[in-house]
């Protein structure tokens, strides 16, 4: 059996509207950003996908104007592999967010 690694879509924006509940309990601005133990929940969940050994690339959608702070939250994390952000917005899919921003539309994705 091949090896196959796949894109992994990380959706971390928010989804409009009123601000998530749980987002402004956090003091934060993406509910993907509250910290648990200390560590934002992104990072967690980009962690989680790195270690499963399966993924090649990682695609994380997020609005434009909270790219840096996910860079900030990730960083060092680009070493292990491929980290590529996506402007999400309310108009565009998750689907556009993966196959616009992948290298290869042959290459397997996992959301």
């Amino acid at each position: 059996m091949a090896d196959t690694r796949y894109t992994a879509l990380v959706l971390a924006a928010t989804r409009g509207g009123p601000r998530d509940p749980l987002a402004q309990a956090g003091g934060v601005s993406h509910k993907a950003f509250i910290d648990l133990a200390g560590t934002p929940m992104l990072r967690r969940v980009v962690e989680g996908v790195i270690d499963s050994g399966r993924v090649g690339h990682v695609i994380v959608s997020i609005e434009q104007d909270s790219m840096d702070e996910a860079r900030q939250i990730l960083n060092g994390l680009g070493g292990r592999l491929p980290i590529t952000y996506t402007a999400s917005t309310t108009v565009r899919s998750s689907r556009h967010s993966a196959t616009g921003s992948t290298p290869s539309r042959s290459t397997p994705r996992l959301a």
